[in-house]
């Protein structure tokens, strides 16, 4: 079987599977998906690593689909939103999109409605006079030259 095929249809039930910088394979996700795919990841793990070492890392490999969703959940964003939320990262991440969304920076602090960037002069975030409020901005796909990852 197609290694390519293999990965996109593991990512299409959720699971994330990125290269470690040791050259090892992580894989994260629902139990029930991992599963189902992990001899045959394993099987084909030389052109897997082949082929995700040309990908750009995944920003949230060590968290499952579940926890991410929830994270996201806890900042106030509603289910439905948080879980397309992830799917797009997924997508982004398949079509080497450099873009970033607030949530993944390590400056982004407060509180569902009080988003505020800690680096927001760096950022050039500046909304109504107040510079570091980001509102829903912090759901768009953005190149931000402040941006830290987690």
């Amino acid at each position: 079987m197609d290694p390519i095929l293999v990965l996109a249809q593991a990512r299409d039930e959720g699971l994330s599977i990125c290269l470690e910088s040791e050259g090892k394979l992580s894989i994260a996700g629902e139990y029930n998906s991992y599963v189902k795919w992990k001899s045959l990841i394993k099987n084909l793990k030389k052109p897997i690593i082949e082929f995700i070492s040309t990908e750009k890392k995944c920003s949230f490999s060590q968290n499952s689909k579940s926890q991410f969703v929830n994270d996201l959940i806890n900042m106030g964003v509603h289910k439905d939103n948080a879980i397309a939320i992830f799917n797009r990262l997924r997508l982004r991440d398949d079509a080497n999109d450099d873009r970033r969304l607030c949530y993944e920076c390590a400056y982004l602090r407060g509180a569902p409605g009080k988003w505020i960037c800690a680096n927001s002069l760096i950022a050039g975030i500046s909304f109504n006079g107040r510079e570091n409020l980001i509102g829903d901005r912090m759901l768009i796909f953005q190149r931000c030259d402040g941006y830290k990852n987690v």
